[in-house]
């Protein structure tokens, strides 16, 4: 149960991580800055590439997900009986985990692809 929380929790935080930081950095960006990046998400949603929100939306539920995923499988191997069972439930919940990340790795994929973009913008000092 222990290794199912502790998997757990660090797939889950970094991706938390990185929905506080964008949301942080978007609300303290400089009015030219805050122009430049809406004029990307504009052009982002009309090249139908989708937009900063739909994108965070799919990275918060990839985290709901995972975290439900482990602990279901924490309760269920907290409640067998041997450590084989334990094991069988943990392998169990890592190969669907694995699954459901690589189905939607490209929601994580496009964060990156945004940060770059924002990246390639000019910064005010």
């Amino acid at each position: 149960a222990m290794r199912c929380q502790l998997y757990s929790s660090s797939l889950t935080k970094p991706l938390g991580e990185l929905v506080d930081a964008y949301k942080t950095i978007l609300r303290d960006l400089h009015p030219f800055e805050e122009v430049i990046t809406n004029l990307i998400f504009t052009k982002r949603v009309k090249e139908g590439r989708g937009d900063l929100e739909d994108a965070l939306d799919g990275i918060r539920w990839v985290r709901r997900e995972t975290s439900t995923m482990a602990k279901a499988a924490a309760g269920a191997s907290a409640k067998t009986t041997s450590q084989f069972f334990a094991d069988e439930t943990f392998e169990g919940c890592l190969k669907e985990v694995r699954q459901m990340w690589e189905q939607n790795s490209h929601k994580v994929k496009t964060i990156r692809d945004i940060g770059r973009e924002l990246r390639r913008i000019p910064v005010v000092d």
